[in-house]
């Protein structure tokens, strides 16, 4: 059994900093427009400034075990937020390559954080604390992603240049400090590791870190994923388009106002994960929060053949709120279908799988919706909704069968 420690203030604000550095990748959103202006002979590449540091982050998503066997986790943190800082040298050096092969570079240095931000959180705090934290993460990503886009709009707006943008990547510097004097060298969990490290190999115990459980669990999710990305990607073109191809008439403003208020339901629905989502679903949430995606999406369907922008919005809020749920009890629940040690590895793997799922959800999702649906605007969302259906039993199915296993090991400690 491993016995976590009590940390202080400057320790958990050096966690929760992670998140922070996570959703720099936001900040090309709000000027991928101005951009493409700068750059018109690349205008077909510039999306891929906004789904690129996503792709490297999935490599160092599967890169993680090997490289926490060479260092500690701190010292890779550390590692990946100067990466992250690489998204500063546009601000002073123009040109579309620059600013592609920098993304690229943060991308890699993200990647670390998409693990990091959640497993610290697991590895450093017992459950009831870790669901606190992973709760605040939540918030607080959100938070951070509607200061980041905000702010760039704005910069990018007030001086005619998406470089200025650029230099909201410098809070990684207080943040790099924070985790350089406030961080522990290391936590209970990685000294365990290396401690069994260091044991020959016929005295180490058989620790097999990916079971079948945990395998389904991935898959599920990453499947949840391809269904779930599909309310962020038409939302605004729905919400937009003419209402007789479909669409609810709305300018873009009240589009992006749809897509804030996910934003925000995500924010306060970390708040309430550790305070209620938990304490009433149990081991069972990350279940019920695709309940909630499929209630949301359904809602989301009937507020546009209604023409109702505050049902609109009451959707939004429920499929942010299971968003958040069944995104962070996962967090919680993945580690427990395998060893204590293995809970950094784990997520790395999850958020590769999240990952590389959310990249493809823009390319599998439409092409089996267009030859199901045809050319309908919601196609998507059609085959959204079933599909999470599914994916919430399933995960039902494997939330329960996560409960007994947990009990068994219980008893046999």
């Amino acid at each position: 059994m491993i016995q976590k420690e009590k940390y202080g203030f400057w320790v958990k604000l050096a966690v929760l900093s992670i998140i922070c550095i996570q959703y720099t990748v936001t900040i090309t959103s709000p000027i991928l427009g101005t951009v493409s202006a700068v750059y018109p002979e690349h205008v077909g590449m510039v999306k891929l400034l906004e789904t690129i540091p996503t792709f490297a982050a999935v490599i160092i998503s599967l890169l993680l075990g090997p490289l926490m066997k060479i260092f500690y986790k701190k010292q890779l943190l550390l590692f990946g937020t100067a990466l992250s800082f690489v998204q500063f040298i546009p601000a002073v050096v123009p040109g579309f390559w620059t600013l592609f092969i920098c993304r690229s570079i943060a991308g890699l240095g993200i990647g670390f954080m998409y693990s990091f931000a959640a497993s610290f959180a697991v590895d450093m705090f017992d459950e009831k604390e870790a669901g606190n934290m992973l709760g605040l993460r939540s918030t607080i990503g959100a938070v951070m992603g509607i200061i980041y886009q905000q702010l760039s709009g704005r910069f990018a707006a007030a001086t005619g240049s998406y470089q200025r943008s650029f230099m909201l990547c410098l809070i990684l510097i207080p943040i790099f400090l924070l985790i350089l004097f406030k961080m522990p060298k290391s936590c209970p969990v990685e000294d365990y590791n290396r401690e069994i490290a260091k044991m020959p190999k016929t005295e180490q115990p058989k620790e097999k870190r990916v079971r079948p459980l945990t395998l389904a669990l991935l898959v599920v999710q990453f499947v949840t994923l391809l269904f779930a990305y599909s309310f962020m990607t038409n939302v605004a073109i729905i919400c937009s388009a003419e209402t007789a191809a479909g669409g609810m008439g709305m300018d873009a403003a009240t589009a992006a106002n749809v897509l804030s208020v996910f934003t925000i339901a995500i924010a306060v629905g970390g708040i309430l994960y550790s305070r209620v989502w938990i304490r009433l679903f149990r081991n069972l949430t990350t279940a019920v929060g695709i309940i909630f995606l499929v209630v949301g999406l359904a809602l989301a369907y009937l507020s546009v053949g209604m023409q109702s922008m505050p049902l609109m919005y009451v959707a939004t809020v429920i499929y942010g709120f299971g968003f958040e749920m069944n995104n962070s009890h996962l967090c919680q629940l993945l580690p427990l279908t395998s060893v204590p040690s293995a809970a950094a590895f784990l997520l790395g793997l999850m958020y590769a799988f999240i990952n590389f799922g959310s990249f493809l959800a823009g390319i599998v999702t439409p092409a089996l919706s267009g030859a199901i649906f045809g050319a309908n605007l919601m196609a998507d969302w059609m085959l959204g909704i079933p599909g999470l259906a599914i994916c919430a039993v399933l995960m039902l199915i494997l939330c329960v069968a996560t409960n007994k296993y947990i009990k068994g090991q219980a008893q046999t400690a």
